[in-house]
């Protein structure tokens, strides 16, 4: 997957930055926010389980590896833009895997 990301943004983050930037609606380290700014009218909604208890017990995860502060940060970005119709929904006890109902908060 890295090789496939690395082809098609002709570079890594730290020879290409630029592609990632042009290529992604959000980046919090993007200071200029130019992709983002082309969403301030378009409603969006990010759902999201931060089950951060879940994700030490069972993946050794910390926040860090959890989507919901890219969420966050994204939905904040609007909402300071002026988007009023950016929403971050979050859920507890809602992400199981279909069809043995297995516990996986990102599902």
């Amino acid at each position: 997957m890295i090789d496939r990301i690395e082809k098609e943004m002709k570079g890594t983050p730290k020879t290409a930055l630029e592609n990632f930037y042009a290529n992604s609606p959000y980046s919090f380290s993007d200071t200029t926010q130019s992709a983002i700014k082309n969403l301030i009218k378009t409603p969006i909604m990010h759902i999201c389980e931060p089950d951060i208890q879940w994700g030490l017990k069972e993946r050794g995860y910390d926040l860090s590896c959890n989507n919901i502060t890219d969420h966050s940060a994204m939905i904040n970005e609007l909402h300071r833009l002026e988007n009023t119709n950016a929403v971050l929904v979050t859920t507890t006890d809602k992400g199981y895997r279909q069809p043995n109902h297995i516990r996986h908060p990102i599902s």
